[in-house]
């Protein structure tokens, strides 16, 4: 059945560290037991045909930073990829990620790793790539609210120079795109709930946006939304 889905690659996620998912034996708690690992991945690169990769962090806690352990049961086990996000488990998001332990890593295996934690902007993904010697950099919390991020990144590997950021009409017109396509995909109540997360994180910066953030989370459909973005930003 999974075979069915259209989906490119399998990724295990061995690195979430939110409590409900960590207490349920999943996520980060898998670091825990790497023979376990070996044998998730093994079990998932035998029944489908798409690449199985995963994802750990630098450890289940500050006493047990086993990630290189962990990677090297994950390509054991068959894994084409894995990517470290540089925190322990209870570090969630917080203080600075250590890239060391991603080259160690780096030096560990023959699959491809791929770097994640405090990639902002592109000259923290060159350093990363430099530091880490990891072959691609995962840029998650950066791009909440700035989808440009991976273009950014791209011109500055390429050119070394960094874009100008995207003004204010450019920023509006994103969220409506961003909200028609929520829409579009989930459909008008449950999209529309949901873009409201994403629509504080644009808003970030704005003139007065802690007061368009509480309108905005009252709106129950795109027309709304729409609405009164074009009346405060007359200009999109």
């Amino acid at each position: 059945m999974i075979e069915e889905q259209p989906f490119d690659i399998l990724d295990i996620n061995m690195g979430c560290p939110v409590p409900k998912i960590v207490n349920n034996q999943e996520g980060s708690a898998l670091m825990k037991d790497p023979a376990l690992i070996e044998k998730l991945v093994d079990a998932c690169v035998k029944h489908t045909s798409r690449p199985v990769t995963v994802k750990l962090r630098t450890g289940y806690d500050h006493a047990h930073q086993n990630v290189v352990d962990c990677a090297k049961a994950a390509e054991a086990g068959g894994a084409s990829m894995i990517a470290v996000h540089g925190r322990t488990r209870p570090q969630m998001y917080a203080g600075e990620a250590d890239w060391s332990k991603i080259a160690e890593v780096v030096q560990a295996v023959s699959v491809p790793v791929v770097g994640n934690g405090d990639v902002t902007d592109g000259p923290s993904a060159k350093r990363m790539l430099e530091e880490t010697g990891c072959t691609a950099v995962m840029i998650g919390r950066a791009s909440e609210g700035n989808p440009w991020i991976f273009r950014e990144v791209v011109h500055y590997l390429e050119t070394g120079e960094e874009m100008e950021r995207p003004g204010h009409r450019e920023v509006i017109q994103m969220i409506l795109r961003h909200a028609a396509l929520m829409r579009e995909i989930k459909g008008e109540r449950i999209g529309i709930q949901e873009m409201r997360h994403h629509a504080a994180w644009y808003l970030q910066g704005f003139p007065g946006a802690a007061k368009l953030r509480v309108k905005i989370n009252t709106m129950a459909t795109f027309a709304e939304l729409e609405d009164m973005l074009r009346k405060e930003f007359p200009y999109v």
